[in-house]
C-alpha cells in the first residue's frame, strides 16, 4: 500500500506544531512559576553564533507552509517575521497550522513527480521531485528547527533576580548559589555562570576549599555553594582518577597480550629453525622425489579419464 503525498506531509507537521504549542505553553509556565519574564526565551540560543529561539519557530513555520504550498502547486504565503513574545510565537504557530490544514489531499495528487525549484540566497537554484523535495529537504529542515527548539528549552532559560538592585560588589543569590560580580555594567552587558570543565586537582581543590571556608562574614548561602562546588569537584576528581586508572589497566592489557604474542611467534621461530637444523638431507630429498612421482602419477590419471567418452568409461 503506498502513502499519499499529503498523508506524508501535512498530519507530520500538524502534529509537531502541535507539540511546540505544548512546549510553548510549559515554558509560560515555568516562567510564571520562577518569576521572570517570559520574553528572557525569545533570545536563547545554543551558541553565541546561532539563530535565537524565536527564529527557530519563525524558521520551522516556514519550512511547513512552504513545503505544502509547494507541493500543491499553489503560492506560498508571506509573513513578516514580527514575534516578540511566546503569545506572539503561539500565533504564528496556529496560522501555520490553520494554513496547513487548509488545502485538500486533492491538490498533493502527482505532486510526487511534480517539478521544485529552490532559488537559494546565493543565486543559485536547486531543482527536485515533489517526493524527493519532501524527504530529503523540507521535512530534514523542519525537524531541525523544531528539535532545536525543544533543546533550547531543555537547556532552560537564566533564573532572573528582579527583586533586588545591583549593588557592585555584593553577592548575587539565586536558587541556592551564590555570585559576586564587581564593577558597573553597561546597558546590554550581559555574562553567564555555566559549571565548570576545568582539569581539576584534588589537592587543589582541597585548599581552595579551605581557603574559602576560612573567609569570615560569609552567608550561609555562600557557605553552602562553596561546600556544593567542593564535592561536586572531589567527585569530578574522583571520576577522573578512575577513568585514568582504567585507561592505564587497558594500555597494560594490551601489552600483555603483545608480549603473549612476541612470546608464541619466537617460540614458532625456534621450532622452525630447529626443524631445519635438525633435517635429514637424504631422507628430505627421497620424501620430495616421492611426493613428486604421486604428483605426476596423480596427473596422468587425471588425464586419461577426462579424455574417456561416457560410454568408453562404463565399457
Amino acid at each position: 500500500m503506498s502513502i499519499s503525498m499529503y498523508s506524508a506531509s501535512v498530519p507530520v507537521f500538524v502534529r509537531n506544531l502541535n507539540n511546540l504549542l505544548d512546549w510553548l505553553d510549559k515554558a509560560q509556565a515555568h516562567a510564571e512559576a520562577k518569576k521572570f519574564d517570559a520574553a528572557v526565551y525569545l533570545g536563547l540560543r545554543l551558541a553565541p553564533d546561532m539563530l535565537p529561539f524565536s527564529k527557530q519557530i519563525q524558521i520551522a513555520s516556514d519550512a511547513a507552509k512552504g513545503c505544502v504550498a509547494r507541493l500543491a502547486g499553489v503560492e506560498i504565503p508571506k509573513w513578516d517575521d514580527t514575534e516578540v513574545s511566546l503569545d506572539d510565537l503561539r500565533a504564528r504557530i496556529r496560522k501555520t497550522l490553520d494554513y496547513v490544514q487548509s488545502l485538500p489531499a486533492s491538490q498533493f495528487e502527482g505532486s510526487e513527480a511534480r517539478e521544485i525549484v529552490l532559488p537559494m540566497r546565493s543565486g543559485d537554484v536547486l531543482k527536485f521531485s515533489g517526493q524527493h523535495f519532501l524527504e530529503h529537504w523540507a521535512l530534514p529542515n523542519f525537524y531541525f528547527h523544531v528539535m532545536t527548539t525543544y533543546a533550547l528549552l531543555r537547556n532552560g532559560a537564566a533564573t532572573a533576580v528582579t527583586a533586588a538592585a545591583y549593588v557592585p560588589g555584593q553577592a548575587i543569590e539565586f536558587d541556592g548559589m551564590s555570585l559576586t560580580v564587581t564593577g558597573t555594567p553597561a546597558s546590554g552587558d550581559r555574562f553567564d555562570a555555566t559549571p565548570s570543565a576545568r582539569d581539576l586537582s584534588l589537592f587543589d581543590t582541597l585548599d581552595q576549599v579551605a581557603d574559602e571556608l576560612a573567609v569570615s562574614g560569609r552567608s550561609a548561602a555562600q557557605v553552602t555553594q562553596t561546600v556544593q562546588r567542593a564535592l561536586r569537584d572531589v567527585d569530578t576528581t574522583l571520576g577522573t582518577l578512575i577513568s585514568v586508572r582504567s585507561q592505564l589497566g587497558e594500555v597494560l592489557g594490551r601489552t600483555d597480550a603483545v608480549e603473549e604474542r612476541l612470546a608464541e611467534s619466537k617460540l614458532a621461530a625456534q621450532t622452525e629453525r630447529s626443524a631445519a637444523e635438525d633435517l635429514d638431507m637424504i631422507s628430505a630429498v627421497s620424501d620430495f622425489q616421492n611426493r613428486q612421482t604421486s604428483y605426476d602419477a596423480a596427473l596422468k590419471a587425471y588425464s586419461m579419464v577426462q579424455r574417456l567418452s561416457l560410454f568408453q568409461y562404463i565399457s
